[in-house]
């Protein structure tokens, strides 16, 4: 199933809204398409067309379509034709797979991270843990969280684990993280670091272990909730 196609003038206003400098046209084309999607401007199943977001851009063809082909490498976008895109929608077995697969990935690299960490970067997670718990509904939400695990696993020594981690993240997180979850002290960010700083890896292991397991549950049930609005809930498995 797709959407219609997403008014190119609200990625636009992303591109407007943007303070920060490229070095390409390319990377900033792709830059604001990969936020769209990420915030929820442009939301699963939601069109892309390149020749609409070249003219609301700006820009040409050419950086439209290497951001698109980008796009599709990180798993954030399906090519339909060489002009036209569609945010990646997943079913519910490929959502619980996702969070299953982190979960055995995460509870083993939580272990390296309990090592490696120091008083410095403890410090600078303890605050990017205040600035995601405390955060609303929406974009800075987003932002926050993949901030505060971007830099947790930053100090990972086994790279392809860490970007594997972030990919996974990124592919199913963005259907959802633009809403928050109900608020619930045991998942917080800052009881995880309780953890780390105290140097209990098990407890940091088992702690990501039962927040996956909660995170894919809350979000189950509010895409269904969504998609059928009120009555029985059932989501669909397209």
């Amino acid at each position: 199933m797709t959407r219609d196609a997403t008014p190119p003038s609200a990625v636009a206003e992303l591109l407007r809204e943007s303070s920060v400098r490229y070095t390409s046209v390319r990377e900033l084309v792709y830059s604001t398409l990969k936020k769209a999607i990420l915030s929820g401007v442009v939301p699963p199943g939601g069109l892309l067309r390149q020749e609409e977001l070249a003219d609301s851009l700006g820009v040409s063809r050419n950086p439209v379509r290497a951001a698109l082909l980008q796009l599709e490498a990180d798993g954030l976008v399906q090519l339909r034709t060489h002009r036209m895109a569609t945010v990646t929608m997943l079913t519910e077995k490929q959502i619980r797979d996702i969070y299953a697969t982190r979960a055995l990935l995460e509870t083993q690299a939580i272990k390296e991270v309990v090592r490696l960490l120091d008083a410095d970067r403890l410090e600078r997670l303890e605050q990017l843990a205040r600035e995601a718990d405390s955060e609303q509904a929406g974009e800075h939400f987003v932002d926050a969280v993949f901030l505060f695990w971007d830099e947790f696993y930053a100090d990972l020594e086994n790279r392809v684990l860490a970007d594997l981690i972030r990919r996974l993240r990124q592919s199913v997180g963005r259907h959802w993280l633009s809403q928050r979850l109900r608020h619930h002290h045991a998942h917080s960010h800052a009881m995880l670091l309780s953890h780390v700083r105290r140097r209990d890896a098990e407890a940091a292991a088992a702690w990501v272990a039962d927040h996956l397991r909660w995170v894919v549950e809350e979000h189950l049930a509010q895409t269904q909730a969504e998609l059928v609005g009120p009555g029985p809930a059932q989501l669909s498995s397209r």
